[in-house]
């Protein structure tokens, strides 16, 4: 069985799409929101290249990639998978340049489809890297949202404004710390 998407076809549709944009909609709105909470907080629609060995790479989740003090806390990203497919492959290879920047990879992905219910190809194959924990923030690794039938974009705004909110509190307590 051959792999990979078939010719004639793409690895877009309609709700895809629709998803990428509520979630970069929603990555917006909750940077106007918290930049004027927080203004050394920088989205950038991709990671620069000063962040990659020899400037070489390339990331841009759909959320942004958000920094503080050029410190990389948070990446937001939206994934569509259907019953069979590798719409997750991608993931991986953001989460592990993301992971190079900060050890910690603050990636929050937000899966809707038929794949991502239990059992399911999202659920299955990010496993492992969420450590079998969905649905909730980990201190420890990336953060994964399954909701077969889609997120609103106030379940996603909220959710953002919370993660970040949360990083920014870690960051402060590294800057206490690091005067003492």
């Amino acid at each position: 069985m051959a792999g990979g998407i078939k010719e004639g076809t793409t690895a877009y549709d309609e709700s895809s799409l629709k998803h990428d944009k509520l979630v970069r909609e929603a990555s917006e709105k909750a940077y106007e929101i918290l930049h004027k909470k927080y203004p050394d907080l920088r989205r950038h629609r991709k990671v620069e290249k000063k962040y990659f060995l020899d400037g070489i790479g390339a990331c841009a989740p759909d959320g942004g990639a958000w920094f503080y003090r050029g410190n990389l806390i948070a990446a937001f990203e939206a994934k569509k998978q259907g019953p069979r497919g590798n719409a997750i492959e991608r993931w991986f290879k953001n989460a592990y340049v993301l992971a190079e920047i900060n050890s910690r990879c603050p990636l929050v992905t937000y899966a809707i489809g038929p794949g991502v219910v239990v059992d399911g190809p999202i659920w299955k194959t990010l496993y492992l890297g969420h450590q079998g924990k969905y649905n909730v923030f980990r201190d420890d690794g990336p953060s994964c949202f399954l909701k077969e039938k889609g997120f609103s974009f106030d379940e996603i705004l909220h959710n953002m404004i919370d993660f970040v909110e949360k990083e920014m509190e870690k960051e402060m307590e590294k800057e206490i710390e690091d005067r003492f």
